[in-house]
C-alpha cells in the first residue's frame, strides 16, 4: 500500500504545479481522518486558471487508486486523475457543473448521484492488467452509492505507461473554490474500508 493522509502537515510528496488560479497546503480544516487533510483553495480571473498538485512516483499499471474529496461549491471544478507519457488520460474524476463525473472512451459522464456542497465522498478506480478501469463511488460513511465496470480509459490512454497521478483544481470566471482531499491511497488490492488513519500508516511507504 502506498499512501499520503497529509499527516506530516505537507504536500512535500508532491509537485505544485501553477497555472495561476490558487494554492495547496495541508489544513487541519481539511481532514476526513486523522489531522491533516490538504485543502486547495483557487483563486483566478480566467476560467482556464488552475493549479495542480502531481505526483509521479507512481505508475503501477493495475491496482486500486482511492481519494476522499470535498469541495465547497459543486459548481466549480475539482479533478482526480491519472496521466500517461502522452497526456492521455488513464483515470478521471470530476466533480464539476453541479455533477459527479468520471471519464472514458467516447467522453466524460454522469454518475447518477448528484453531489452536494461541503459533503466528503470517496472515489476509487480500479484498472486491471488489460487496461480496463471500473471506478466506484462511496458516500462520506464509505458506503458504495454506485459503479461503472469494465470501461476503457478516454483518450487512449496506456495504463501499463502511467507517468503521473494529480489532483487539480480550476478557477471559473474570476470566482473563489475551495477543494479538500485526504487518504490518497494506491493498493494491489481493493481495500473494504477506508484508509487507516496517517498515524497507522506512518510504517508504510509514502507517495
Amino acid at each position: 500500500m502506498t499512501y499520503d493522509g497529509f499527516e506530516d502537515g505537507t504536500t512535500n510528496r508532491w509537485s505544485f504545479i501553477d497555472g495561476g488560479g490558487g494554492t495547496f497546503a495541508a489544513s487541519l480544516d481539511a481532514k476526513k481522518e486523522g489531522n491533516y487533510g490538504c485543502r486547495f483553495t483557487a483563486v483566478g480571473e480566467l476560467d482556464n486558471d488552475y493549479g495542480a498538485l502531481e505526483n509521479t512516483d507512481l505508475n503501477e499499471a493495475t491496482g486500486n487508486y482511492y481519494a476522499w474529496i470535498r469541495v465547497a461549491d459543486i459548481n466549480g471544478r475539482t479533478y482526480f486523475y491519472s496521466q500517461d507519457s502522452g497526456a492521455a488520460s488513464l483515470m478521471h474524476f470530476e466533480i464539476r457543473l453541479g455533477r459527479i463525473r468520471y471519464g472514458a472512451e467516447g467522453g466524460v459522464f454522469n454518475f447518477d448521484t448528484v453531489p452536494e456542497n461541503n459533503t466528503w465522498y470517496r472515489i476509487r478506480c480500479e484498472r486491471t492488467a488489460q487496461g480496463i478501469i471500473s471506478y466506484y463511488l462511496y458516500d462520506t460513511d464509505n458506503v458504495e452509492l454506485e459503479s461503472v465496470l469494465n470501461q476503457v480509459p478516454g483518450g487512449g490512454g496506456d495504463c501499463g505507461n502511467t507517468v503521473k497521478i494529480a489532483m487539480q483544481v480550476n478557477d471559473y470566471g474570476g470566482g473563489t473554490q475551495i477543494s479538500d482531499y485526504d487518504n490518497v491511497t494506491y493498493t494491489s488490492t481493493a481495500e473494504p474500508g477506508p484508509p487507516p488513519t496517517g498515524q497507522f500508516m506512518a510504517r508504510q511507504k509514502y507517495w
